[in-house]
């Protein structure tokens, strides 16, 4: 919206015609532009402007001739005539109120304004450009929605051609891996590490294609809460990518051992901290990868999924440790609440902390939070841990899934114990 009021001093009138004549050049640059480029036939509406220009003059000419029948004499009107006169200039007048009340312009007042006929014509022409000039700055906002609209879309375009490359990169890979296969252990080892890959990337399909369907319904305007959750979703894609970047090197080298006939290494210990899918233990696969799905869902489509998740998997959550904000450090008495976990759970199993942050504040910042969160928890654990108990650590960064509007609510540690079924 223009900042300068609509009802200006009548010294505006020569520049308000002036931005309306630039604005009707530009109109008939555009028109002339289109012609040029072939035969296109255009038909415009007429809009309010116009409309109102034309009610405003023949109110006008009705209190013309309102006037000069009044000064030829009583005796020229009949009383009859004159008030019907009055009652259709009365009737006009309210007409055109009502359309400049609903354009935001003030109303014309009465007969007994100090307006002439010529005042009132300059002040149409001024709330004429004024329109104008409203329309152009609508279109601009138009034109720049649009613009950002086609970014975000060349931005998906991408997303999708690197995932297809991804994908016939791992195809290619399960090829070569079918026909080096040499050593029984080892294939095991690589065609697991292959299924989770493949896992991922059915997975990285779907969250490109929610994305695609959202970019669709931005098409119609949405608010800007979808495209924050576009950008959050376009994020976890790229580093989606980046993990099979370097899972798809290490699947390269291993089978290049395997061509040279050389002796496979026996595995690592497990890592505390899980920095990507692959440092995952076993029992955690499968755990990790569906509370990753449960970002956006709702309170009860996540309620149905932890009960599953103990059918399928045995795994229950022990104990959520709160953090203030910018904080990962344990509390003394949360340190004693997670001292007694451990020793009275079975000496199986495995325990998984999983750290989160809030969405306010930077997205890495908050990815490095919520796994040193994470960290200390499982550190604490581990610590007390039964012999037989494994112990590890993961993140899942920044969520509003325990409070869509208490962001400190989402400040936590989720401590979880997965036991699998007695062999």
């Amino acid at each position: 919206m223009n900042d300068e009021p609509l009802n200006t001093p009548r010294s505006d009138a020569p520049d308000r015609k002036n931005e309306h004549a630039a604005s009707e050049a530009r109109d008939d640059s555009e028109s002339s532009h289109h012609e040029e480029s072939g035969p296109e036939f255009t038909f415009r509406r007429p809009n309010s402007t116009t409309i109102l220009v034309a009610i405003a003059v023949a109110l006008l000419a009705a209190i013309l001739a309102i006037n000069i029948s009044s000064r030829r004499g009583k005796t020229d009107v009949p009383a009859t005539e004159l008030a019907k006169k009055i009652a259709e200039r009365d009737a006009l007048r309210a007409g055109i109120n009502s359309e400049r009340a609903r354009l935001g312009l003030p109303a014309i007042e009465g007969i007994g304004s100090t307006e002439d006929p010529s005042q009132i014509a300059a002040r149409i022409s001024r709330d004429s450009a004024t329109l104008a000039t409203m329309l152009t700055q609508f279109d601009d906002v138009i034109r720049d929605r649009d613009a950002q609209l086609a970014a975000k879309t060349a931005a998906l375009l991408t997303s999708e051609q690197q995932r297809q490359a991804l994908t016939a990169t791992v195809a290619q890979l399960q090829q070569q891996l079918q026909k080096a296969l040499v050593d029984s252990s080892s294939s095991d080892l690589l065609r697991n590490q292959l299924s989770a890959a493949t896992t991922r990337a059915a997975d990285l399909e779907a969250k490109l294609s929610d994305a695609q369907s959202k970019l669709g319904d931005y098409a119609n305007r949405p608010p800007p809460g979808d495209i924050e959750r576009l950008k959050s979703q376009l994020e976890e894609a790229r580093r989606a990518r980046d993990f099979y970047d370097e899972t798809n090197q290490k699947l390269e080298a291993e089978l290049a051992k395997l061509r040279n006939n050389q002796a496979v290494a026996p595995p690592p210990e497990p890592k505390l901290f899980a920095e990507t899918d692959a440092d995952l233990l076993p029992a955690a696969v499968k755990l990790f990868a569906r509370l990753r799905k449960l970002e956006g869902s709702s309170d009860s489509e996540i309620m149905a999924e932890y009960a599953k998740l103990g059918k399928d998997l045995g795994a229950t959550v022990l104990k959520k440790v709160s953090f203030p904000t910018n904080q990962s450090d344990l509390t003394p008495g949360d340190k004693t609440a997670i001292d007694a976990l451990a020793p009275n759970l079975p000496n199986r199993g495995l325990i998984l902390v999983i750290g989160y942050a809030s969405e306010t504040g930077n997205v890495n910042l908050n990815r490095k939070l919520s796994s040193a969160r994470a960290t200390k928890t499982a550190e604490e654990i581990n610590a007390h841990k039964l012999s037989g108990q494994d112990v590890q650590a993961a993140y899942l960064g920044q969520t509003n899934r325990f409070s869509g509007r208490t962001p400190e609510k989402n400040q936590i540690c989720e401590i979880w114990h997965v036991l699998p079924p007695n062999p």
